[in-house]
Protein backbone atom coordinates (compact mmCIF):
# COMPACT_ATOMS: atom_id res chain seq x y z
CA UNK A 1 0.00 0.00 0.00
CA UNK A 2 1.25 3.53 -0.63
CA UNK A 3 2.03 5.71 1.87
CA UNK A 4 -0.82 8.21 3.29
CA UNK A 5 -1.22 11.50 2.87
CA UNK A 6 -1.06 14.21 5.81
CA UNK A 7 -4.10 14.31 7.50
CA UNK A 8 -6.23 16.96 6.83
CA UNK A 9 -7.22 19.67 9.35
CA UNK A 10 -10.10 18.79 11.36
CA UNK A 11 -10.36 21.61 13.64
CA UNK A 12 -13.51 22.52 12.10
CA UNK A 13 -15.64 20.07 13.28
CA UNK A 14 -16.34 19.55 16.73
CA UNK A 15 -14.90 16.56 18.66
CA UNK A 16 -18.15 15.56 20.25
CA UNK A 17 -19.97 14.74 16.35
CA UNK A 18 -16.52 13.98 14.75
CA UNK A 19 -16.03 11.08 17.57
CA UNK A 20 -19.24 9.89 16.73
CA UNK A 21 -18.36 8.87 13.21
CA UNK A 22 -18.54 5.66 12.43
CA UNK A 23 -16.67 4.02 9.35
CA UNK A 24 -18.49 0.38 8.44
CA UNK A 25 -16.35 -1.57 6.26
CA UNK A 26 -17.66 -4.95 4.47
CA UNK A 27 -15.87 -7.73 5.88
CA UNK A 28 -17.19 -10.14 3.22
CA UNK A 29 -16.28 -8.51 -0.24
CA UNK A 30 -14.48 -11.00 -2.47
CA UNK A 31 -13.65 -10.90 -5.87
CA UNK A 32 -13.38 -14.93 -5.67
CA UNK A 33 -16.59 -16.32 -4.23
CA UNK A 34 -15.00 -18.66 -2.72
CA UNK A 35 -13.51 -16.51 0.13
CA UNK A 36 -16.30 -14.58 0.29
CA UNK A 37 -17.30 -14.04 3.78
CA UNK A 38 -14.38 -15.31 5.45
CA UNK A 39 -11.49 -14.07 7.21
CA UNK A 40 -9.39 -14.35 4.50
CA UNK A 41 -12.02 -11.93 1.86
CA UNK A 42 -10.54 -8.81 0.65
CA UNK A 43 -13.14 -7.12 2.59
CA UNK A 44 -11.45 -8.62 6.14
CA UNK A 45 -8.38 -7.65 4.91
CA UNK A 46 -9.08 -4.57 4.28
CA UNK A 47 -11.12 -3.68 7.95
CA UNK A 48 -7.85 -4.78 9.45
CA UNK A 49 -5.99 -2.37 7.44
CA UNK A 50 -8.37 0.47 8.45
CA UNK A 51 -8.80 0.09 11.40
CA UNK A 52 -5.09 0.52 11.42
CA UNK A 53 -4.52 3.44 9.12
CA UNK A 54 -7.32 5.10 10.73
CA UNK A 55 -7.04 5.04 14.06
CA UNK A 56 -5.05 8.83 14.55
CA UNK A 57 -8.57 9.86 13.43
CA UNK A 58 -11.75 10.67 15.50
CA UNK A 59 -13.93 7.97 14.25
CA UNK A 60 -14.98 4.39 15.43
CA UNK A 61 -14.26 1.60 12.69
CA UNK A 62 -16.38 -1.68 12.58
CA UNK A 63 -16.95 -4.55 10.57
CA UNK A 64 -20.08 -4.65 8.21
CA UNK A 65 -22.45 -7.68 6.92
CA UNK A 66 -22.86 -7.27 3.20
CA UNK A 67 -23.43 -3.71 2.33
CA UNK A 68 -24.97 -4.21 -1.06
CA UNK A 69 -22.67 -2.15 -2.83
CA UNK A 70 -20.37 -4.38 -5.26
CA UNK A 71 -19.68 -6.81 -8.13
CA UNK A 72 -18.07 -9.42 -5.83
CA UNK A 73 -18.08 -12.44 -7.08
CA UNK A 74 -17.65 -12.55 -10.60
CA UNK A 75 -14.09 -12.32 -10.91
CA UNK A 76 -14.57 -9.63 -12.91
CA UNK A 77 -13.92 -6.19 -10.45
CA UNK A 78 -10.40 -5.40 -11.29
CA UNK A 79 -10.38 -1.99 -9.55
CA UNK A 80 -11.70 -4.17 -6.21
CA UNK A 81 -14.55 -4.63 -4.97
CA UNK A 82 -14.22 -3.53 -1.06
CA UNK A 83 -17.20 -1.22 0.21
CA UNK A 84 -16.92 1.22 3.15
CA UNK A 85 -19.48 3.62 4.40
CA UNK A 86 -19.19 7.02 6.97
CA UNK A 87 -22.24 7.94 8.95
CA UNK A 88 -22.77 9.89 11.80
CA UNK A 89 -26.09 11.68 13.88
CA UNK A 90 -27.03 14.83 11.96
CA UNK A 91 -24.78 14.43 8.60
CA UNK A 92 -25.02 13.08 5.46
CA UNK A 93 -23.71 9.65 5.23
CA UNK A 94 -22.13 7.96 2.09
CA UNK A 95 -21.75 4.59 0.41
CA UNK A 96 -18.08 4.09 -0.88
CA UNK A 97 -17.07 0.71 -2.86
CA UNK A 98 -15.05 -0.57 -5.40
CA UNK A 99 -11.59 -0.50 -3.62
CA UNK A 100 -9.07 -2.92 -3.42
CA UNK A 101 -7.63 -3.13 -0.22
CA UNK A 102 -3.92 -3.40 -1.69
CA UNK A 103 -3.87 -0.18 -2.74
CA UNK A 104 -6.52 1.97 -1.66
CA UNK A 105 -6.64 2.73 1.58
CA UNK A 106 -5.30 6.31 1.52
CA UNK A 107 -8.17 7.13 -0.55
CA UNK A 108 -10.82 5.86 2.41
CA UNK A 109 -8.40 7.74 4.67
CA UNK A 110 -8.94 10.87 2.27
CA UNK A 111 -12.47 10.95 2.14
CA UNK A 112 -12.74 10.08 5.76
CA UNK A 113 -10.82 13.50 6.63
CA UNK A 114 -12.98 15.58 4.04
CA UNK A 115 -16.40 14.00 5.67
CA UNK A 116 -15.10 15.09 8.72
CA UNK A 117 -13.67 17.94 7.98
CA UNK A 118 -16.91 19.31 5.59
CA UNK A 119 -19.85 21.18 7.34
CA UNK A 120 -22.77 18.51 7.75
CA UNK A 121 -20.38 15.69 6.70
CA UNK A 122 -20.38 16.79 2.96
CA UNK A 123 -17.58 15.71 1.43
CA UNK A 124 -16.38 18.25 -0.98
CA UNK A 125 -14.31 16.05 -3.20
CA UNK A 126 -14.91 18.05 -6.61
CA UNK A 127 -11.77 20.64 -5.27
CA UNK A 128 -9.78 17.87 -3.95
CA UNK A 129 -6.07 17.58 -5.85
CA UNK A 130 -6.96 13.65 -6.27
CA UNK A 131 -10.14 13.97 -7.21
CA UNK A 132 -10.23 11.76 -10.46
CA UNK A 133 -9.05 9.05 -8.34
CA UNK A 134 -11.38 9.65 -5.21
CA UNK A 135 -14.32 10.36 -6.66
CA UNK A 136 -15.27 7.39 -8.54
CA UNK A 137 -15.77 5.83 -5.33
CA UNK A 138 -18.61 7.87 -4.10
CA UNK A 139 -21.08 5.54 -4.68
CA UNK A 140 -23.90 7.77 -2.98
CA UNK A 141 -25.14 10.00 -0.34
CA UNK A 142 -27.85 9.24 1.78
CA UNK A 143 -29.55 12.36 3.27
CA UNK A 144 -28.34 13.10 7.24
CA UNK A 145 -30.85 11.56 10.12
Amino acid sequence: MSKPPALLATRNQPRAVAAKTTVFVCRGCDRLPAKQDSEAAEGAEFYRELKKLLRPLPVTVRASGCMGGCDCGDGMAENGCCTVGIGSHGRFGYVLNKFDPARDGWKVMELVQLYLAGKRGKIASKEHPRAGEIRPHIATKLPPL
